[in-house]
């Protein structure tokens, strides 16, 4: 039988959005903080090759560096409410601040 503590998901979406790494410690194991332009988030980084590739110092990552990324939403009702949870599927691009970005599906 189903729990009544058990969270309903109300929706999932894989969105291509532009994350911009709000601070130089955005990094706290796999999970990464982030700026979307509207609020702060905290996301798994679950593209093992762009880990690979940083982990291993082919470029470095700083504060306003902005990651366009398949990101997984998964929202869900839970007893205090509806809860998103995010992940980064694949990490498309790096730019550096200061760069026009054009942000698809704007």
């Amino acid at each position: 039988s189903r729990s009544s503590a058990a969270s309903d998901v109300y929706k999932r979406q894989i969105h291509t959005r532009a994350l911009m790494l709000p601070t130089s410690n955005f990094r706290d194991d796999q999970i990464w903080t982030f700026f979307d332009g509207e609020q702060t988030i905290r996301a798994r980084m679950a593209d093992k090759d762009f880990l690979r590739i940083i982990d291993n110092g082919v470029f470095r990552l700083n504060a306003d560096d902005i990651l366009i990324v398949n990101l997984h939403v998964k929202t869900v009702q839970t007893p205090a409410g509806l809860v998103s949870d995010y992940e980064v599927i694949r990490v498309l691009d790096h730019r550096k601040p200061g760069k026009h970005i054009p942000i698809p599906g704007v």
